[in-house]
């Protein structure tokens, strides 16, 4: 067991020690389960929780919150959702004192939990504050862990090899993208899929163009500059 301290309290991070008996976590990507009384949703933790966890995604071209956000309380905290990738429970008594326990696989193998003890509302509220940055990075970590698992078991080994040895970068690429052609400096891949919506089937395609060129100036890392080139290639 490690113990960190950071801000005003004490966090115990730690894996369970046996967890073949674990059944595997479910759940979306994104997708975080907060269990907490509804009594404190409209006090200052669950405003904590919205601020921190609910913040808008940054790069996306549209707002969308970092984590899709679930509060559930403690009589509604059943198997099914113990089982959940993302946990994170909002211990509130006033027997407590104020510390954060992260667990790996506490109940299910790939899962992330994390407690947030603490003696009243505003505690609870302040240590999510002060903690904000370690505690989001916790479940963004986390999930970034699990999509490499998931990209090393679904890419063509062949394909990144080709890859690297042509542009000098290391990147995992679905076996379901094909490519579809190459020059000296480009590769161009494309994945063909149909989603049905409305009734009907709509074709979808998916492309991934690598290139690159000799560096010569800042202005090629403008978008126009870049736009250009794609359109120079494609």
């Amino acid at each position: 067991m490690r113990n960190l301290f950071f801000a005003t309290i004490a966090v115990l991070l730690f894996s369970c020690e046996d967890t073949s008996y674990n059944p595997d976590s479910t759940g979306r990507p994104g997708e975080l389960v907060v269990v907490i009384e509804n009594s404190y949703l409209e006090k200052e933790s669950g405003a904590a929780i919205k601020e921190v966890f609910g913040r808008s995604q940054y790069g996306l071209p549209q707002d969308e919150p970092s984590f899709t956000v679930v509060t559930i309380p403690k009589a509604a905290f059943n198997k099914v959702l113990q089982r959940h990738r993302n946990v994170l429970v909002a211990d509130i008594s006033p027997q407590n004192t104020s510390n954060v326990t992260v667990k790996n696989d506490a109940m299910a193998n790939g899962q992330l939990y994390i407690q947030v003890s603490a003696p009243d509302d505003s505690t609870f509220a302040r240590i999510i504050h002060k903690n904000r940055v370690i505690l989001f990075d916790y479940f963004s970590e986390k999930e970034l862990e699990r999509l490499s698992l998931a990209a090393n078991k679904l890419s063509d080994k062949s394909m990144n090899k080709r890859l690297t040895e042509k542009h000098g970068i290391i990147l995992k690429i679905p076996k379901v993208y094909n490519l579809i052609d190459e020059g000296e400096n480009f590769s161009w891949y494309r994945y063909e899929v149909e989603k049905p919506s409305g009734g009907q089937r709509h074709p979808i395609s998916r492309n991934l163009l690598i290139y690159n060129n000799n560096y010569s100036s800042l202005d090629m890392l403008k978008l126009g500059y870049i736009m250009d080139t794609q359109d120079s290639i494609t």
